[in-house]
């Protein structure tokens, strides 16, 4: 499984876990597309964070295994 964390402002709608609505704006990264294209399951987890006022999404890409090494050995997570 991949992890990857993403800071949103408070301000920023983040009431659902619409993965394909709030991932728009980070269109065309590669090792983004490329988790998009591979994941078997996508799910995600949201926690707010007082001190900053920001909402922290942990979205969690499940990869087959031979794609999930070939993921960390090209992005180097």
């Amino acid at each position: 499984m991949i992890k990857v964390p993403f800071t949103v402002d408070a301000y920023y709608d983040v009431k659902s876990n619409d993965i394909s609505t709030f991932l728009q704006r980070y269109r065309g990264m590669p090792w983004l597309t490329y988790l998009l294209e591979n994941a078997t399951k996508v799910t995600s987890v949201k926690h707010f964070k007082a001190d900053t006022y920001e909402y922290v999404v942990d979205f969690q890409f499940e990869l087959d295994p031979k794609k999930e090494t070939y993921y960390r050995i090209k992005y180097g997570t």
